[in-house]
């Protein structure tokens, strides 16, 4: 027994060494691909920013924190925005427009839509110099969306009444715990109304189109990239290098300039994180997204 146990003994020991020696080299593998990405590209050489905005546009001051240092970033000669998303928020989708226009006015810009580039994911482009999509990628989705769920009947069924007092008819409304009143729904209203009109505003004049092609163009529908290009949505066809080819014509902007991609820098984030990210790997769990307020999103 005691030989048997020597034996399971050292295979535990052996086993441990293994581990050790593989997350080892794991390790350096991903210090030596750090190195090796450090002389392959100088960020104090020129070169093409990619800004990627996927997924759900909502408040991010790390994206906009970006956005401000790459006005002043001089090395940077030109960015390309790679659009993913469905929209958001008015609110963060405002904000993304102003930090991009903001880069426009410092060197050029060109967005490519990829698979999705409506409502929020549309104004991100709108905010470029230039805007490229995939044939039958989708965009448009031109107006303002407020959603509340309403419960109020289950309540009822099931026998649960709210008890709540209130210091005028307004306050806290709309409520998921009963119907939508009449003055909400007004004050909701005007609310998309005045986010609606600043939306096609920013079409009518990005676009240089007048006001009553923008308006009708505003219905809420999504457009196919053609679609899109037949109604001046976006200006061209094309790819993500057909849009940095269009970069490479302005001055100051030669060909065949490396592409970096910039990435805004997670609060509190570690050395570590940085390099699980790098590798692919920094999104290890999901979020919970909550969304509130006026949405300029094409589905919910």
């Amino acid at each position: 027994m005691s030989a048997e146990r020597d034996q399971l003994l050292d295979r535990c020991r052996l086993k441990k060494k293994l581990t050790l020696w593989q997350i080892g080299a794991i390790a350096l593998g991903g210090i030596l691909a750090l190195v090796v990405a450090g002389q392959a590209f100088n960020p104090d050489q020129p070169h093409i920013a990619r800004v990627s905005i996927s997924g759900m546009i909502t408040d991010d001051f790390a994206r906009e924190e970006l956005l401000d240092k790459l006005v002043e970033n001089e090395n940077a000669k030109a960015v390309v925005v790679r659009i993913n998303s469905p929209g958001g928020t008015v609110a963060a989708s405002e904000s993304l427009f102003n930090g991009l226009r903001a880069v426009s006015e410092s060197k050029p810009t060109v967005s490519f839509i990829s698979t999705i580039g409506a409502s929020g994911g549309y104004i991100t482009a709108l905010a470029t110099d230039r805007i490229f999509a995939r044939k039958n990628a989708l965009t448009g989705s031109i107006g303002i969306l407020f959603q509340s769920p309403e419960i109020s009947g289950l309540m009822e069924k099931v026998g649960v009444t709210l008890q709540e007092v209130k210091s005028s008819p307004l306050k806290g409304g709309p409520s998921m715990y009963a119907p939508m009143s009449e003055g909400e729904r007004a004050v909701i209203k005007q609310m998309i109304d005045d986010s609606n009109e600043w939306f096609i505003d920013l079409v009518e004049d990005r676009r240089a189109m007048d006001r009553a092609t923008a308006t009708a163009l505003a219905d809420g529908g999504v457009y196919t990239g053609g679609r899109a290009l037949e109604n001046n949505l976006v200006d061209e066809l094309g790819g993500e290098q057909d849009a940095i080819k269009w970069l490479e014509g302005h001055d100051d902007v030669p060909a065949d300039l490396p592409v970096v991609d910039y990435k805004p820098r997670q609060p509190n984030q570690s050395p570590l994180a940085d390099l699980l990210s790098w590798v692919g790997l920094g999104e290890i769990s999901a979020s919970r997204l909550k969304l509130d307020g006026l949405l300029a999103l094409w589905q919910p």
